[in-house]
């Protein structure tokens, strides 16, 4: 195990190496407003990045995080919005897509952090298919089955990311939202945030149709929001990387009976075919 455990933090630190770029800010001193502007953007974005890595981190490092359990959660779980000041992520989400603040962390001790440095953190909006929810209800769950510890399988590479939509398009597993300054009428003093205070155009009623768009309906609409998506073929490739490690480094302890559960019962596959195989 220990031959498995190394193989995964190579994986890990790869994927970290990969996305490094996203850190890198353009200065943007003497310039026009439009550019300004346009690189205060690309700074935020680059922030965004930052929280899109460590969220998939997490999810592609679940089993790790929570190995003192006595049923070890499988990959590919993301943490639940929060609506409270305390900053922590909810202990479950309810309905079929969730939204909230981001969470700064995450409750029993764990060593995790979202923080996105330098960005206010009310203004980060966290928006996720409660399908890979860490915790969720039966309606999260839809077709896959909820298990005793809250968490919908199987969830692996087939399930079909059908439930957020952005600029019309599906395949969205979460969305990471930056609102802009408030607009006309929205109010951000409410303990309980409500989408509509900092979120503009159609990204603020995503109750009614999880449509989100990274642009106003026109020209002359009033929208700053910066929409930053996790894909769900961002989140296949690393989650299929990381259980394909797992079988390709102790086969004998994955992929024959004595199998931690979640691996043997979530059919995990590469393109169709059978990781084991």
């Amino acid at each position: 195990m220990r031959k498995q455990q190394q193989g995964y933090v190579l994986l890990v630190l790869m994927t970290l190496v990969l996305s490094a770029g996203a850190g890198i800010f353009v200065t943007s001193v003497g310039k026009s407003i439009v550019e300004r502007k346009a690189a205060g953007d690309r700074k935020v974005l680059g922030q965004l990045k930052n929280v899109k890595q460590r969220l998939l981190t997490y999810a592609a490092t679940h089993p790790e995080i929570y190995s003192d359990t006595t049923q070890v959660p499988g990959p590919g779980y993301l943490p639940c919005p929060t609506q409270e000041e305390k900053a922590k992520a909810a202990g479950s989400c309810s309905g079929q897509v969730a939204s909230g603040w981001l969470p700064r962390k995450i409750g029993n001790g764990r060593d995790v952090s979202f923080e996105a440095e330098g960005l206010d953190w009310h203004r980060v909006w966290f928006v996720l298919d409660t399908r890979f929810a860490i915790q969720t209800n039966t309606t999260g769950c839809g077709s896959l089955t909820r298990g005793a510890d809250g968490r919908c399988t199987p969830l692996n590479t087939a399930v079909d990311a059908d439930r957020i939509k952005l600029n019309g398009r599906k395949g969205y597993v979460a969305l990471l939202i930056y609102a802009g300054g408030a607009l006309s009428g929205q109010n951000r003093s409410s303990a309980v945030p409500d989408i509509a205070d900092y979120l503009d155009g159609v990204n603020a009623d995503e109750d009614v149709d999880y449509e989100f768009s990274t642009r106003g309906e026109d020209s002359d609409s009033a929208f700053n929001d910066i929409v930053l998506p996790v894909t769900k073929s961002e989140w296949d490739k690393i989650i299929a990387a990381r259980v394909k490690q797992s079988a390709t480094d102790d086969p004998a302890d994955w992929c024959k009976s004595g199998a931690p559960d979640w691996f043997a019962r979530n059919e995990w596959n590469t393109n169709g075919k059978d990781i084991c195989n």
